[in-house]
C-alpha cells in the first residue's frame, strides 16, 4: 500500500482492499476523478508493470495487483518462549492509544471431525495508516483475511484517526488440541 498513490492527475484514492490469495494477497483500489479533466490515459502513464487499471465507469477507474505474503518481524525471535497471543499482546499493548479500535477476541475452538479442536481468536485493528508503522508487528499464527485503506479527506487529523484509515482483520491461530 506504501506505492499506491493517494491522488494522482486528477484522480484520488477512495479505498483499496487487499484480500489473500494463495502466498500473497490480491489488492484493488478504487479511484473517482476529482477534476473534469482528469483522463484515464494519464492515469495509466507511468503506472508500475504490475498493476491492471480498469475503468467501470467515466469518472472511475480500478487498479489491481497482487502483493507479497508477510513480512519477518524482530518480536518473532522470541515464538519459541512465548505463546502467540502473549506476543500480540506484548507488541500492541503500548500502541492502544494510536488505533481508533485494537482488538483481540476470546479463544474460541471449531471442531471439524469432532476429535480436534483448532483453538482461534480474532483480531480487528482499525486507525491511522500511520499508526501500523509503529508497532513490531509478530507473524506467528495469524490468518489475514482482510486488509482495507479508505481516504476521507474531511476527517480530523488525531492520534487515533486521520484522513487514511487502515481496517486489517485476521485469526490468530493455535495448534489443534484433542478433545476427550
Amino acid at each position: 500500500l506504501r506505492r499506491l498513490p493517494v491522488q494522482r492527475v486528477g484522480w484520488r484514492l477512495q479505498q483499496a482492499n487487499c484480500a489473500p490469495a494463495g502466498r500473497g494477497w490480491a489488492c484493488r483500489a478504487d479511484y473517482a476523478s476529482i477534476d473534469a479533466q482528469a483522463m484515464t490515459a494519464a492515469f495509466q502513464a507511468g503506472l508500475e508493470a504490475d498493476w491492471h487499471v480498469s475503468t467501470p465507469g467515466l469518472d472511475q477507474i480500478q487498479l489491481a495487483w497482487t502483493a507479497g505474503g508477510q513480512c519477518p518481524s524482530a518480536v518473532q525471535a522470541d515464538a519459541g518462549r512465548m505463546p502467540s497471543d502473549a506476543l500480540w499482546l506484548r507488541a500492541l499493548q503500548p500502541w492502544r492509544k494510536a488505533f481508533a479500535e485494537l482488538w483481540m477476541g476470546p479463544w474460541a475452538a471449531a471442531s471439524d471431525d469432532g476429535k480436534t479442536a483448532p483453538m482461534s481468536r480474532a483480531l480487528r485493528f482499525k486507525g491511522p495508516l500511520r499508526s501500523f508503522f509503529l508497532p513490531e508487528w509478530p507473524v506467528q499464527g495469524v490468518r489475514w483475511q482482510r486488509l482495507m485503506l479508505q481516504l476521507d479527506p474531511g476527517q480530523a487529523i488525531t492520534a487515533r484517526h486521520s484522513p487514511l484509515t487502515v481496517l486489517l482483520e485476521g485469526a490468530l491461530h493455535a495448534p489443534s488440541v484433542d478433545i476427550p
